[in-house]
C-alpha cells in the first residue's frame, strides 16, 4: 500500500491556464452585468406609483368623509375650510370653526397628514412634509375658490427624497439641468381639484403610475404635453405669489411677485441672506445677525463697526464714567482723588492714584504805607505764610506769581511774585514781596527743587480753594487777607 501511494502525483494549475480562466470569468460580467441592471425594478417609479396611489386614497378618504366634508350648496368639496364638531381633526365639538375663520388650505394640509405615517412634524410655513418612506411632499398655489370646481392646489414629492437629480419635467417640480434628459427623474406635481379629481403634470410619472408600465429597464418618458399639463400657456397669466407654480417659468421666474427678496430679511437666518440666494441683502445690515441681538456691554462684537449697534449709548464704554471699562480708555487725564482710582487695574497704571494727599493752607497779611486810604495804599507788603499738614522727605518749594490784568499793568515790571522752600522734616514757610500801588491778584505754583522730589510742578489760581490738583497736593485758603 506504502508503495502504491508513493506513485500518486499531485497537480496544479498553471500560471497560464489561471489567466485564462480570470479572463473568461471578466467576459462573462461584462456581458451579464447589463441585463441584470436592466432587469433591476426602477425604484423612482416604484416610489412614483406609491405616492400617486396614496395621495388617490387619502384625497378619496376626504371626499367621501361626511363629517370634516359635508355636502353644502355653497361648497364644492376641498374648498370647504370650515370646522365641524364631529371633525375631531379640524374642529371638534369644543373648536368648531366659525364662518369668519375658515381656512380651506390648512384645513387640507392637516387632514391629509393625518391619514399618512408622516416623519417628523409638518411645517406648515413651507406646507412641506416627509413620510417615513422618504418620500417629501410639498403642497403649493393654493387656488380654491369657494363653489368653484376648477380651482385647485399644487401637490409636489420628491421620491427619493434630497437625492439626486431632484427635478421632474414640468413647470412646477423643476426642469432638470440636463435638457436632454429622457429618464431617471424623482419629482413630479399633481393638481388637486377642489371635487377630488387628480392630474399628473409630468409625463414620467403619468407613465410610471400607468398599470402596464413596466417597472424594469429605463424607459424613455415622451408624452402628448397636453395631457400632461406642461405647457406653457397655462402661464399666460402674471401669478399671484412667489410659491405659485408659474414663479418656475421663464417668463415670470424674474418678475417683482416671483422674487421672494423683494422685502426686507427679517432674520439672519432668512433664504434672502444665504450666499445662494444670490440675492442684494447679503452682506447688509438687514442680514446681521448683530441687527436682532442687543449687545449686553460695550466690549460686544456688535458694538463693532459696521454693526447696527456701533456708536449708540449701550455700545459706549464710557455711558457710565466711572466703570473700569471707561477709566482704562482715559488714563492720561485721571487726576489725584478720581473715582476711576478706585479700579485696581488703573492704580496699577496711573502712579498719581497712589500718591500722598498734602494740603497746604496759605494765610495772606498785606501791610501798606497809607493802610487807611483804600484806593491808594500805596507801596504794600504782601506776605503768604504757608504750613503743611505733614512733613515731607524732601523739599518742596511754593510759588506765588503774580497774575497780571488785562491792562498789563506792573506785570514785568516788578518781580514775577514771591516764593519759599519748606525744607525736607519740616511743614512751614514764608514768603513775601514789596510793589508800589496797584492791584494784583496772585496764582499759586508749587515746584520740586533741583534735589528732586515726588511732586511736579503746579499752577493754580486762587480760585479752586480746597480743590484737589493733579498730583496729590491740596492747596488751602482761609478766606480774606489778615492786615498787620
Amino acid at each position: 500500500m506504502s508503495g502504491f501511494m508513493k506513485d500518486i502525483k499531485r497537480k496544479a494549475f498553471t500560471l497560464s491556464e489561471l489567466l485564462i480562466a480570470l479572463g473568461v470569468i471578466g467576459v462573462l460580467t461584462a456581458i451579464v452585468m447589463p441585463i441584470i441592471f436592466n432587469l433591476m425594478p426602477d425604484q423612482n417609479v416604484l416610489m412614483a406609483k406609491r405616492a400617486f396611489y396614496a395621495t388617490e386614497m387619502v384625497i378619496s378618504d376626504l371626499m367621501n368623509d361626511s363629517y370634516c366634508y359635508p355636502k353644502l350648496n355653497s361648497r364644492v368639496g376641498l374648498d370647504d375650510g370650515y370646522g365641524y364638531a364631529r371633525c375631531k381633526k379640524w374642529g371638534g365639538e369644543e373648536n368648531q370653526s366659525s364662518q369668519t375663520n375658515e381656512n380651506s388650505e390648512k384645513k387640507l394640509i392637516t387632514l391629509f397628514t393625518d391619514k399618512l405615517d408622516i416623519k417628523g412634524d409638518v411645517d406648515f410655513n413651507n406646507k412641506t412634509f416627509k413620510t417615513k418612506d422618504g418620500i417629501v411632499w410639498k403642497f403649493s398655489n393654493f387656488s380654491f375658490a369657494n363653489n368653484d370646481p376648477d380651482s385647485y392646489v399644487l401637490l409636489t414629492v420628491d421620491v427619493n427624497g434630497d437625492k439626486d437629480p431632484n427635478c421632474g419635467q414640468s413647470n412646477v417640480s423643476g426642469n432638470c439641468t440636463d435638457k436632454n434628459r429622457k429618464h431617471g427623474f424623482d419629482k413630479y406635481t399633481m393638481r388637486i381639484f377642489a371635487r377630488g379629481r387628480i392630474q399628473i403634470l409630468d409625463c414620467w410619472a403619468t407613465l410610471a403610475v400607468r398599470t402596464d408600465k413596466k417597472l424594469v429597464g429605463k424607459e424613455e418618458a415622451v408624452c402628448d404635453t397636453q395631457d400632461t399639463g406642461t405647457k406653457n400657456a397655462e402661464c399666460t397669466q402674471p401669478p399671484t405669489s412667489p410659491d405659485d407654480f408659474c414663479c418656475n417659468d421663464s417668463k415670470w421666474k424674474s418678475s417683482n411677485i416671483c422674487n421672494s427678496c423683494t422685502s426686507t430679511p427679517t432674520s439672519a437666518d432668512d433664504y434672502c441672506c444665504s450666499e445662494e440666494s444670490g440675492s442684494g441683502w447679503v452682506g447688509t445690515e438687514a442680514c446681521d445677525p448683530c441687527t436682532y441681538t442687543k449687545p449686553e456691554s460695550a466690549a460686544d462684537a456688535c458694538c463693532q463697526e459696521g454693526h447696527k449697534w456701533h456708536g449708540t449709548a449701550i455700545c459706549n464704554v464710557c455711558a457710565q464714567p466711572y466703570s473700569k471699562e471707561c477709566c482704562l480708555t482715559k488714563l492720561n487725564s485721571i487726576q489725584h482723588g478720581d473715582k476711576c482710582c478706585d479700579h485696581a487695574e488703573v492704580r496699577a497704571q496711573v502712579p498719581i492714584c497712589n500718591n500722598e494727599v498734602v494740603t497746604v493752607t496759605t494765610k495772606f497779611y498785606v501791610n501798606a504805607e497809607k493802610p487807611k486810604d483804600s484806593g491808594n495804599w500805596g507801596k504794600t507788603k504782601i506776605t503768604a505764610q504757608s504750613t503743611l499738614d505733614k512733613t515731607l522727605p524732601v523739599n518742596l518749594e511754593l510759588k506765588f506769581i503774580r497774575n497780571c490784568p488785562s491792562s498789563g499793568v506792573g506785570c514785568g515790571t516788578y518781580g514775577q511774585g514771591m516764593s519759599c522752600i519748606v525744607n525736607a522734616g519740616s511743614n512751614s514757610c514764608t514768603a513775601s514781596e514789596e510793589f508800589v500801588s496797584g492791584t494784583f491778584p496772585y496764582r499759586f505754583q508749587y515746584t520740586k527743587n533741583s534735589q528732586g522730589g515726588d511732586f511736579n510742578g503746579f499752577k493754580a489760581l486762587y480760585t479752586i480753594m480746597g480743590s484737589p490738583n493733579n498730583y496729590g497736593i491740596k492747596f488751602k485758603f482761609p478766606s480774606g487777607v489778615n492786615q498787620y
